[in-house]
């Protein structure tokens, strides 16, 4: 490595004064409410551009984390089958329940607009301008608290003049994709439309005996753009947009099967084994991409929104108005125990409405040397979600008819044990949250080099849950109630910054980060249906240097980080009983140190090397005494120790036009899915390559590329649950195949 460092040394220090230099395009982000270099901002933040995001060929936001260190996003949740859900991770910290009971620990904007659910995150790239990854607690400066950190997504603006962007890719797996995006000016600079159209079709690749497939995509989507300037002063954006997919559920497989698990065992006894089958080991494949499940498999989304953006700039400062409406439709349904046989099936409808508005004031002082910004946001969202579950169905009715005392404290009828082992049920809720918050944010130049940022947050929360749980076979309400909780927190953030030179900056940071408190959605009893679970709490330390050399060819990022985690919100399956449990509690305190290290360099104009390096030590350092099945030993989910990306990309003029070739890898060690660290459902280390080829004309205004994802067809997973204590199963959902594809992109 250090023989590869002084190559690259002497490559950069060797430039030819007769060819223009290489450097490195600025990259503007806005984490700080401002456009500002990122090289310039005291912020860890990973940006990709919309170049970046086409010569990697990335299809969704999904694929982004290959490239950006300590981003754990990962599609699949649990068993739920759900295609267009995410668990997403940055640092360590996350959520893995994608219901509106709980809040998710990476807040996901869109032009400044958050989007507050985990499904429907695995959205398209198509005009996506640019994505900024910001690491560490936010909130301070825009939008809603986000503990872990943020993913920004920034559309491209309309156009002032007629034209735009058409591509058609054929590939792999029956891969059907076409895109369009269409400005149209319509009157003289002053208002500004655009038409953006997506279709996505790829079979699947886990194969069933009726010949289905799990993991086929089926997405559509339409986007319009206007955008209005009455004159310089104002501006006013107006987007809507609608997204539909009728995929199958997400790629998944049965890895075990424990017959001896005590509800299992039961079940074979009284009802597999007198219909002439039971449930064990036959049904778990040798070949993980076949599953003999005949059960459900359907995962359909239907999203969309309005937004109006309203910019009032005058000599004291601009004010910004972001008001937007979001909602989705989402129904899932799959067989989590892939057989034949109806041992566990599950069923989900999720309904979401949101509203948000947002305002700014953003402004300076002092000639300049104060930069401020003033906000308030109010958040509501109203969610309605039905989760249907059929474990063991059949055994209640067996045991009522089986006579009383040959299995003890089991058989006769009415005996009331029996209603705890009807596990064929329905769960109904309903949950309106409220979120109000006002922030304030300062930077204040104390010298030429020296400045000093300070941001302070308050949020009010409020969520109000009702639920009711019916129990079918036995026709037994098991609960039917309503709860509700109010928190607040006081988040503060401090940064210091020091410019050593016109190229050399650092910054030191401390910062509190907030993760409202909420229900369980899952509950199996009244008490723990009603009772929230608290807030979740960070005092984040972060250290970095930015640098800049060689004339601007060479770009380093470094930030060393600390997280003192308290009342860590932990969601797992537990067994009472032998029946499923499903806990989220707070678990203890956790503290998670770091780093990320990022490299850019430019040797030549034609050569561009990326890499990009994480490291995470994430661990208990106390856990509550109700906390069953973890031990101070056990890892943190989703948080691999090591994530390592390494790019180049290679420009060559040829006679006819460019050819640019671009290779990737991405390495991540193993990741532990579950919280009770299940080794059979953890992801060991393991590195995807991807590669592509471009061709460009002369002329420019098309190319055709030639790529490969995944090219040595890794099988990996990315979610699981390992139920064999509860239920006696254990399956897991696994990432995308190899798949090579050809793109035509025509700009007009």
């Amino acid at each position: 490595m250090l023989t590869g460092a002084l190559v690259l040394v002497a490559a950069l220090s060797a430039q030819d004064p007769d060819t223009p230099p290489a450097r490195i395009d600025d990259v503007v982000v806005t984490a700080r409410w401002r456009d500002e270099r990122l090289q310039d901002a005291p912020v860890s933040a990973t940006v990709l551009t919309g170049a970046d995001l086409r010569s990697r060929n990335l299809a969704d936001l999904s694929q982004i984390d290959a490239f950006v260190p300590n981003l754990v996003f990962d599609p699949g949740t649990g068993d739920t089958g759900g295609s267009t859900n995410a668990q997403i991770f940055i640092r360590g910290v996350g959520q893995a329940d994608f219901l509106s009971t709980a809040e998710p620990g990476v807040g996901i904007y869109v032009d400044g607009v958050y989007v507050a659910r985990a499904i429907g995150s695995m959205m398209g790239l198509v005009d996506v301008e640019q994505v900024e990854v910001l690491r560490g607690p936010q909130g301070t400066a825009f939008g809603k608290n986000s503990v872990g950190g943020a993913i920004s997504l920034t559309t491209r603006r309309p156009a002032g003049t007629f034209g735009g962007r058409a591509a058609v890719t054929l590939g792999s797996l029956d891969r059907r994709n076409l895109s369009l995006v269409v400005d149209v000016p319509l009157v003289d600079d002053r208002l500004l439309g655009k038409v953006v159209a997506y279709s996505d079709r790829r079979d699947g690749f886990v194969t069933r005996p009726d010949g289905g497939t799990l993991g086929a995509i089926d997405a559509s989507g339409l986007g319009v753009q206007l955008e209005w300037r009455p004159d310089p002063g104002f501006t006013l954006r107006l987007a809507a947009d609608y997204a539909r997919r009728r995929d199958t559920v997400a790629p998944a497989g049965l890895v075990a099967v424990d017959p001896a698990a005590p509800l299992l065992a039961l079940w074979n006894a009284l009802v597999g084994a007198p219909r002439g089958v039971a449930y064990d080991a036959r049904f778990v494949p040798t070949d993980p991409d076949v599953t003999l499940g005949t059960g459900g498999n359907a995962s359909d989304l239907d999203q969309g929104g309005l937004a109006a953006t309203a910019e009032w700039r005058g000599s004291a400062g601009t004010l910004r108005s972001i008001t937007a409406y979001r909602r989705h439709d989402a129904a899932f349904d799959s067989d989590p125990d892939h057989s034949p046989l109806v041992y566990f099936e599950q069923g989900v409808t999720d309904r979401m409405d949101q509203f948000s508005q947002e305002v700014q004031w953003i402004g300076s002082a002092l000639d300049g040397r104060v930069a401020y910004v003033v906000g308030g946001l109010y958040f509501s969202e109203q969610g309605d979600d039905t989760y249907r579950i059929r474990i063991a169905p059949g055994l209640f009715e067996a045991l009522e008819a089986f006579p009383a005392g040959l299995i003890p404290g089991l058989g006769g009828a009415g005996n009331p044990v029996h209603v705890a082992l009807d596990l064929d049920g329905r769960v109904v809720g309903a949950v309106d949250s409220r979120s109000h918050a006002v922030f304030a944010h300062a930077d204040v130049r104390l010298t030429e080099r020296l400045s000093l940022s300070a941001g302070l947050r308050q949020t009010w929360d409020r969520k109000a849950y009702r639920a009711r749980f019916d129990r079918l076979a036995s026709g037994v309400t098991a609960y039917d109630v309503a709860s509700s909780r109010d928190w607040q927190a006081l988040t503060p953030g401090v940064v210091a910054r020091y410019r050593w030179s016109p190229r050399v900056m650092a910054y030191l940071s401390v910062a509190r980060g907030y993760k409202s408190g909420g229900f369980n959605g899952r509950s199996q009893t009244a008490f723990e249906a009603r009772t929230p679970f608290d807030p979740e709490y960070v005092l984040s330390y972060e250290a970095g240097v930015k640098f800049g050399a060689f004339d601007d060819r060479l770009a380093v990022n470094l930030a060393l980080f600390r997280g003192d985690y308290t009342d860590l919100q932990l969601f797992r399956l537990s067994a009472a009983g032998g029946a499923p449990v499903v806990i989220i509690d707070n678990a203890g305190a956790a503290r998670i140190d770091g780093f990320e290290l990022e490299v850019t360099a430019r040797p030549v104009p034609d050569l561009r090397l990326d890499l990009g390096v994480g490291r995470l030590d994430g661990r208990y350092e106390r856990l509550d005494p109700t906390v069953a099945g973890l031990t101070l030993a056990d890892d943190l989910p989703k948080t691999p120790e090591w994530s390592v990306n390494l790019g180049i990309e290679q420009g060559l003029d040829v006679a006819l036009g460019r050819l640019t070739a671009r290779a990737d890898y991405a390495y991540r060690s193993r990741v532990r899915n579950t919280p009770d660290n299940a080794p059979l459902v953890a992801q060991p280390g393991h590195g995807l390559v991807n590669a592509g080829l471009t061709f460009q004309p002369g002329r420019g205004d098309w190319s055709v590329t030639v790529f490969g994802t995944n090219l040595a067809d890794q099988r990996y997973i990315t979610n699981g649950l390992d139920g064999r204590a509860s239920i006696g199963l254990a399956d897991v959902t696994f990432g995308r195949p190899r798949e090579w594809g050809v793109r035509l992109d025509h700009v007009f």
